[in-house]
C-alpha cells in the first residue's frame, strides 16, 4: 500500500514539473492545479498533490513565485 502513495506522488510529481520548470509563471492557483491533474491523471488525494507540489518545488530549488 505504501508503494502505492509513493507511485501516485512520483506520478503527481512528474505531471506537474514539466508546468513548473523553465521559469514558467504561475498560471493557476494550486488547487486549480489539482482539478486539472485529477482531469488528466484521474483521481488524487489532496494529501498526495500537496506532497507532489511540495517535492516538485525542491526539484526547482524552491522557485518562491510557487509557494
Amino acid at each position: 500500500m505504501m508503494d502505492n502513495a509513493i507511485a501516485e506522488r512520483q506520478r503527481i510529481r512528474d505531471w506537474l514539473l514539466p508546468h513548473m520548470k523553465g521559469g514558467k509563471p504561475k498560471a493557476f492557483t494550486k488547487d486549480q492545479y489539482r482539478l486539472l491533474a485529477v482531469s488528466e491523471l484521474g483521481p488524487c488525494s489532496k494529501a498526495a498533490f500537496g506532497d507532489a507540489w511540495i517535492s516538485a518545488i525542491g526539484m526547482l530549488n524552491g522557485k518562491n513565485h510557487w509557494w
